[in-house]
Parts: C-alpha cells; structure tokens; sequence
C-alpha cells in the first residue's frame, strides 16, 4: 500500500452526489445545519405493558444451623453451602455475596450484596 494522498483521485471524487443521511461528508456544517438535515423518526407505538406475574424470591443455598456466643457476648451465626461452613457476626459479609444484619433466637436476616435483597433464614434442626 502506498501512504502518499493523492490529490487527483480525492479531486474526482468531490463531485460525486453523496446520497445517505442527506450529509455530504465533503462539506462542513454547523451545528445548527446538522440539526436540520437529520431525519425525524417517526414515532413507534407504545407496546402493551406486561405485568410479570409475582414471582416468590428465589431461595439461596445457606443454611442457618447453629449459634454461637463468643468470649465477648458477641453472638455468632453458622451457616453452610455446598460443605463450606461460614461463622460470622452482625455486619459481617458470609460467602463474599451475604451480609448479616442481624440474628435473633432461631432467624438470622441477611442481605444479597449483589441483588441487594433480603433474606431471613431460619434455625434448621
């Protein structure tokens, strides 16, 4: 390929009609021009609105199995997924994804950091 401009052909094709967006890309506009040449769309109908039906929350795979109280009266929680056991307090973030907001006598309520949901999870005997 050879890099050099070469006048004459750009000069051949400068008189060329430029049929597109109505913009001939050989001539500068103002903004205002540009405006002006741009085609309106046209307006498209609103589809219907769906309503999804309502969908329970999906279930996580933790499992609340026990409660554990620290030397400092800080109660603990044990959860599980998948053979992984997680221990943790109030404000604790569980399994990358869960934090604990709070734990009572048998729940413990969490929230889903990615979705931003919450769960409670219940004491499993």
């Amino acid at each position: 390929m050879d890099p050099a401009l070469h006048l004459a052909q750009l000069e051949s094709t400068e008189h060329d009609v430029y049929e597109g967006s109505g913009r001939n890309i050989f001539r500068s506009y103002g903004d205002d021009q540009l405006e002006k040449t741009r085609p309106v769309p046209k307006p498209q109908p609103t589809p219907p609105a769906v309503i999804p039906p309502a969908a329970e929350a999906p279930r996580i795979r933790l499992r609340f199995f026990g409660i554990a109280t620290a030397s400092d009266s800080r109660r603990k929680v044990c959860l599980t997924q998948d053979g992984d056991v997680f221990i943790g307090a109030e404000g604790d973030i569980v399994d990358r994804r869960y934090k604990i907001l709070q734990i009572g006598p048998s729940t413990v309520d969490l929230e889903d950091l990615l979705e931003n949901r919450p769960y409670r999870l219940a004491l499993e005997h």
